[in-house]
């Protein structure tokens, strides 16, 4: 009994080397299909683009007449961290702050939020 106790040991410790084996191996399905980067040399000849061109084909917008009709924006911001942690987090909420000012936005901020419940904080956030 302790004999093939042992090769049933031997066969699923091979199966998890193979498994390791061909996770590591395989390519990131990201890639597929995906356009070459070019090199460097063909990057440096490329003349830039000037911002007169770049605006040609943009359409002009007129901000003289607000949406009567639009309902308001009301951006949500989740995060992992501390939103006064006076670094990465607070940047992000910030920044997100600053552009919903800009634009006229209410913003809902939703910190320190624990990664296995973020599902629940995202669901909470579009009720509000």
């Amino acid at each position: 009994m302790s004999e093939s106790r042992s090769i049933i040991v031997r066969i699923v410790a091979l199966l998890a080397v193979l498994v390791l084996l061909v996770s590591a191996c395989s390519g990131d399905d990201a890639d597929v299909g995906a356009e070459p980067v070019a090199d460097a040399e063909a990057m440096d000849d490329a003349e830039p683009m000037d911002d007169a061109e770049a605006m040609d084909d943009a359409e002009p917008m007129d901000d003289a007449e607000p949406m009567a009709d639009a309902e308001p924006i009301t951006l949500g911001y989740v995060v992992a961290g501390d939103s006064q942690d006076g670094g990465f987090y607070q940047g992000q909420i910030d920044a997100a702050t600053r552009a919903a000012e800009v634009h006229g936005w209410e913003v809902i901020v939703i910190d320190q939020v624990n990664p296995g419940a973020a599902q629940e904080a995202f669901q909470n956030l579009a009720r509000q």
